[in-house]
């Protein structure tokens, strides 16, 4: 249920919270204030990236029609016989 985090997330959430403490410890119009600031981007787009792919809806929905074609052929398998040759039309796998 709850995904363990990697040591790289782990070393990148410690030193992202140390540049946000740094960037506290100056004014906003100091040099150091701005590095820091370029860094904790740096670190938030570096984290970012490291995040796993999520699947596109593209993706899932066909796979749910494809889901959807094959338990409706099944489905009309098991109540009607199928004594046609319709199905040498059908792709075979490979």
């Amino acid at each position: 249920m709850f995904k363990k985090q990697s040591d790289i997330d782990v070393a990148l959430d410690r030193i992202t919270l140390n540049a946000i403490e740094e960037m506290g410890s100056y004014e906003t119009v100091d040099d150091g204030y701005a590095t820091a600031k370029k860094s904790v981007i740096e670190l938030m787009k570096l984290r970012e990236s490291n995040k796993p792919k999520q699947l596109s809806p593209d993706a899932l929905l066909a796979a749910g029609v494809n889901l959807a074609g094959i338990l409706a052929i099944l489905h009309h398998e098991r109540v009607n016989v199928i004594a046609s040759k319709a199905l040498s039309f059908v792709a075979k796998l490979r």
